[in-house]
């Protein structure tokens, strides 16, 4: 099931791993970035309202990859849940790999 989550927002790519996702977008614009981003996790969120499931929005984890000096402000959401940006992700994989920014 969790193979048939959304996938009709047009160059957004997802990576999945048992019950984890990871969702990510390259581009030049932020606000554009931002925007298609939100669309997905809008359309996740249907998805996960028809199939009952929860988005465990405090494990959730925005990065943004930039090699700008200036870290623009981004603002993402999910069910009504800010999404915390952070500079960097781990990855709970039993090894604990870290993806700096």
């Amino acid at each position: 099931m969790i193979n048939d989550m959304p996938n009709d927002v047009q160059n957004t790519n997802t990576s999945l791993f048992a019950d984890d996702s990871s969702l990510f977008k390259a581009g030049r614009n932020i606000n554009w970035l931002q925007a298609e981003i939100q669309k997905y996790l809008d359309a996740l969120q249907l998805w996960c309202k028809q199939w009952e499931f929860k988005v465990s929005t405090e494990k959730t984890v925005a990065v943004l990859f930039t090699q700008s000096k200036i870290r623009p402000a981004i603002k993402l959401e999910i069910g009504g849940s800010q999404i915390k940006i952070e500079k960097s992700a781990a990855i709970e994989d039993g090894i604990g790999k870290h993806i700096p920014n």
